[in-house]
């Protein structure tokens, strides 16, 4: 019996741990993306009110709101991240593996993974390889633990080649309807934007009997090229029915 609320325990706090790192994804892209576009509009708005003089006031009214967007959103993300991300907070790769194998097991499915030798190459993709390689564990984890049927089997292979890093994450098919608190109904889009703005992607979708999510980091540029930048495409899922899953 101590056995099993032992195993209990870590379930759920492994579940709690992928959880907060989740919240953290959130307030990267929040900060990265939309933080940025509306302190880019402040700057605009303050040109524009020097170059066009009789528009100073409408000029004004903007930046004003633009203030007040990105104080309130600065709010959001304090409280999404409970402490400033760094690399070194970023667990590695096998150890966020067994924190998911031990949320999964609270509903008694399984991960079938070996990402020994991935992560001695993950530095030839560039420092957001380890970064976005997490969080999508972290979420199709989460995902499982939400869609998933007990006992199911879930596999993840990760290959890397000369060009991307190619990244396949699978279960079985379950069309199942969750309560509405527990569909956020983002994670994946949110995901593939930064996916994307790595010049990689992300794309998920059924694939008979199962949901299939395949996603690509490119290799980094050389050093000597800056600018090079690697478009990676991913094949097309065309089968798409029944819920999503994000």
């Amino acid at each position: 019996m101590h056995t099993l609320e032992r195993e209990a325990k870590a379930s759920r706090e492994a579940a709690d741990a992928l959880n907060r790192q989740l919240r953290r994804d959130i307030a990267d892209t929040l900060h990265d993306d939309l933080a940025a576009d509306l302190t880019h509009l402040l700057i605009l708005t303050r040109q524009l009110r020097e170059a066009v003089p009789e528009h100073e006031s409408e000029a004004a009214a903007v930046e004003a709101n633009a203030r007040k967007s990105l104080g309130h959103l600065r709010g959001l993300i304090d409280n999404l991240a409970t402490s400033p991300h760094s690399q070194a907070e970023e667990p590695a790769i096998p150890e966020l593996i067994d924190t998911s194998r031990k949320a999964l097991a609270q509903r008694s499915l399984s991960l079938d993974t070996d990402l020994d030798d991935v992560e001695r190459l993950l530095p030839r993709y560039g420092p957001q390889a380890v970064r976005l390689l997490a969080a999508l564990i972290r979420e199709c984890t989460v995902n499982a633990l939400k869609y998933s049927d007990d006992g199911d089997l879930l596999s993840l292979v990760v290959e890397p080649t000369e060009e991307h890093l190619a990244i396949t994450f699978t279960a079985p098919w379950r069309d199942r309807e969750v309560p509405t608190e527990l569909h956020g109904g983002h994670g994946l889009s949110t995901l593939a934007s930064r996916f994307e703005k790595a010049g990689g992607g992300l794309v998920a979708s059924r694939v008979g009997d199962s949901w299939t999510v395949l996603a690509t980091i490119p290799i980094a540029p050389a050093p000597d090229r800056p600018g090079t930048t690697h478009s990676t495409e991913l094949p097309e899922l065309t089968e798409r029915t029944g819920a999503s899953h994000v």
